[in-house]
């Protein structure tokens, strides 16, 4: 018997219908609430006869299930039927109710963020499910206008204040892309990202960049688990919990990542916060030198700087999709432009500054004197602050470093509404 007809057969928990699922976070939200939940991966069809066969405790429903689910159940909660689409289906006395608890998700994501859409014209990109909800949502806040628009749609670049990607561009695994060019808008003053897989989407680092208030998915996506928790078991979950868990889950998926100068301390002080952290370690270069099968120097003696920094970018595309690892960079990672942007999707970055006059020329290709070093210097140094979230002076004393490093990153995640 295949998966899918086991599922339609079985009595099932608490769990999530969709298709794919690979970067589902809803097991780890359920896992804070004390609940064991499942992810059960399958076609149109057997969702529509898993939720019409009742053989469940609760489910939440993910793309592309939203509508099917929508048209299975036997009654609607408002929000599903403002929405015309059901993310939470339960089972009471042999009857199906769908709900959309995202319509609370992102009321509650706006609010967390500060990101105001009264009387404000809005441009939300897509016209699935999520679209269809965030529509419902702006006008029930009052928005001034809601415009939906597909993938050939134009936008109003002159009058759009609040952006919204209701569309999986972006999404883990193809995190290169973006939905639009935030520079071709003339006013706006906040954007939502529904996509919560990377932390940091393409555009919610071009907004960030930019100084335009952003947030991702992820409070949404949390809110609207603990909300349908709360529908799942009849309990009413306070804010606070919500915010912790939030807060918790930030933390455990968010990458570490060190950028500096050469010999500037990443390794030895990025080792000793990996294991504070509970974090796995890993250095760039050593995965490099890995899969060279040869040394740094080596490699730009026999096949060039050019090839060095194809397979460093390879590696830094590798290490940016892993998530709760900490990632020492060479000196140079931050010289091309897709490596910043890859490090940072789920990097919480710490520039780690050294003097010039503190750094080693040993054993080091392009910082062969001091005199190298201070030149190299001058032509990273912007780019070392455009990515970091933190920088941390490494001239004196390590353990001081190791403290001041810890304390900050602590700060941070307690108080992460500027991160993402």
């Amino acid at each position: 018997m295949d998966t899918a007809a086991r599922y339609q057969q079985e009595s099932l928990g608490v769990g999530l219908l969709g298709h794919p699922l690979g970067h589902s976070f809803s097991p780890v939200i359920f896992s804070h609430l004390g609940e064991d939940y499942k992810l059960y991966d399958v076609e149109t069809e057997t969702a529509a006869d898993i939720i019409k066969r009742g053989n469940f405790v609760g489910l939440n429903v993910t793309v592309p299930h939203k509508k099917t689910a929508f048209d299975s159940v036997d009654f609607l909660d408002k929000t599903a039927a403002l929405c015309g689409a059901v993310n939470t289906v339960i089972l009471r006395g042999g009857i199906t109710y769908g709900y959309n608890t995202d319509f609370y998700g992102m009321n509650a994501m706006l609010d967390y963020y500060g990101i105001d859409v009264k009387d404000k014209v809005i441009t939300i990109f897509g016209r699935g499910g999520t679209a269809c909800m965030a529509n419902a949502l702006m006008n029930y806040l009052g928005a001034k206008s809601v415009t939906l628009l597909g993938r050939t749609d134009t936008p109003n670049y002159d009058e759009t204040e609040i952006i919204i990607n209701a569309t999986p561009v972006g999404m883990y695994p193809n995190c290169d892309g973006a939905i639009c060019d935030l520079t071709q808008f003339k006013n706006v003053k906040g954007v939502v990202d529904a996509v919560y897989n990377p932390l940091r989407t393409r555009l919610i680092y071009q907004a960030k960049k930019m100084g335009i208030p952003a947030c991702n998915g992820l409070y949404m996506l949390v809110s609207q688990a603990v909300k349908s928790y709360d529908i799942f078991f009849d309990k009413v979950t306070p804010k606070e919990k919500i915010d912790e868990i939030f807060k918790q889950i930030l933390w455990e998926q968010s990458n570490l990542v060190f950028v500096g100068m050469p010999s500037s301390g990443k390794s030895v002080i990025g080792q000793y916060i990996a294991a504070s952290s509970k974090k796995r370690f890993v250095d760039a270069d050593a995965e490099i030198i890995r899969r060279a099968g040869m040394s740094i120097p080596e490699i730009f003696e026999k096949n060039g700087e050019e090839y060095f920094r194809d397979l460093e970018q390879e590696v830094i595309r590798d290490l940016s999709l892993e998530r709760g690892i900490l990632i020492a960079t060479g000196g140079g990672s931050i010289l091309r432009k897709v490596n910043r942007e890859r490090l940072v999707q789920n990097g919480f970055v710490v520039y780690l500054r050294r003097d010039t006059d503190l750094l080693e020329t040993t054993g080091r290709p392009l910082s062969k004197d001091k005199e190298a070093i201070r030149k190299i210097y001058a032509e990273r140094k912007d780019l070392y602050e455009s990515v970091a979230d933190i920088t941390v002076d490494n001239n004196g004393d390590i353990e001081s470093c190791k403290k001041e490093i810890t304390t900050r990153i602590e700060e941070y995640f307690s108080h992460p509404t500027d991160k993402i």
